[in-house]
């Protein structure tokens, strides 16, 4: 069990973001109105501006697709299995080992004074880009990322300056993300399925591994939000992927942590799970967490909320909701179908705060016609705050 309490982080920050949108309704009695906010990430962003490659989308291009879309943004800046840019001695070496023209291999390699990790990737043209190859594939693998998160805290004025470089390009309105994986997800460099085994085969080194991330975790957040984040992302899987052991064990001391780490820090956090979370709220876990913005109740059968509104009063009534929609309708789905969901949602979460969203990240295809609907609709209904 990896237990880590903000006083023994010893992080002491302060951030004013009182004037920003979304600081604006948490801090507001305002129940009966939602944000707007979808995730706007590298597929919608590639479809949008008609892109074959994801891996071409830049930060630019968010942006860019952004100002096409009436929504509050929620900005993530960078893959978060990356953490520093290209030109970073600790980022990944990329080179295509395979391009036919509708499918890439990307290698991608760190090297160690233990020996290289090497991940690659498989990218098809216009759809997904997903990793095939994992850099942890044996116990020594966990020492070369313990040595990766050693080096990585010497770097805090690197992940200022280029996080203040992000908030130059947004507006003050904007929330400006970092991710922070828990310790039990090893930097989101694995398959969640295999931390299992993992955890159980190499107990002393895993829990070393985890509480290297969370100390480095520590000093990336500290100079994120420094140079101008504002939001605290982080989450676990649900009862698909993981056991209730394996939440107390490895996601809620941490999660906690975070979220009271935020607070102090003046910045928001985000709980997320898209997945099966109906035992996360039954036990109480996620008022537990206490997060600012809890992502999502989602509805089965991808998730096993049978009935949204119950579930929503479950919650602490100062926990801000985010999702309802269904990404699929969303895609495909037209203007009276778009409607008829936001008075669903208007019915399920009436009396809380909420931000209406997917419950996870937008699909490649969704037109921006169907994202701009959202923001029109919302406002003709008057429960758009803002």
């Amino acid at each position: 069990m990896i237990i880590l309490r903000l006083k023994d982080l010893n992080i002491s920050m302060k951030s004013n973001n009182d004037n920003n949108i979304f600081f604006k309704y948490l801090k507001s009695e305002e129940t009966r109105k939602f944000l707007i906010a979808p995730v706007i990430n590298s597929y919608v962003t590639a479809s949008i501006l008609n892109l074959k490659w994801l891996s071409d989308v830049s930060f630019e291009d968010k942006i860019k697709v952004f100002g096409m879309c009436n929504i509050d943004k929620i900005v993530y800046p960078i893959d978060p299995n990356a953490f520093f840019g290209k030109d970073h001695p600790l980022s990944w070496n990329e080179e295509i080992i395979f391009n036919d023209g509708r499918i890439k291999i990307h290698k991608l390699t760190i090297g160690t004074p233990f020996g290289e990790l090497n991940r690659t990737i498989k990218e098809i043209k216009g759809v997904s880009l997903i990793q095939t190859d994992s850099p942890i594939k044996e116990k020594d693998d966990l020492k070369k990322m313990i040595w990766w998160l050693k080096e990585a805290r010497k770097y805090k004025d690197y992940i200022r300056i280029m996080y203040e470089n992000f908030k130059n390009k947004i507006g003050v309105n904007d929330l400006l993300v970092f991710q922070a994986p828990l310790p039990f997800e090893i930097m989101w460099w694995i398959p969640r399925e295999d931390a299992i085994f993992y955890s159980a085969d190499w107990p002393d080194i895993f829990k070393e591994a985890g509480e290297q991330i969370m100390e480095t975790q520590k000093c990336l957040i500290d100079a994120a939000i420094k140079g101008g984040a504002n939001l605290v992302f982080f989450g676990s899987p649900g009862t698909e992927l993981i056991s209730e052991k394996i939440f107390l064990d490895y996601f809620l001391e941490p999660s906690r942590c975070l979220s009271e780490l935020a607070k102090e820090s003046n910045v928001l956090s985000i709980f997320h799970c898209c997945g099966k979370s109906k035992t996360w709220i039954d036990k109480g876990f996620i008022n537990d967490i206490n997060p600012d913005i809890f992502e999502s109740l989602t509805p089965e059968p991808l998730g096993d909320i049978s009935d949204e509104n119950s579930y929503r009063k479950k919650l602490d009534k100062n926990i801000c909701t985010r999702g309802g929609l269904s990404l699929e309708m969303l895609r495909i789905g037209n203007r009276n179908e778009i409607e008829n969901s936001l008075m669903q949602i208007k019915k399920n979460y009436s009396d809380y705060k909420h931000m209406i969203s997917g419950t996870c990240e937008t699909l490649y295809g969704t037109p921006l016609g169907n994202i701009n609907i959202l923001s029109k609709i919302a406002e003709r209904l008057e429960i758009r705050f803002g």
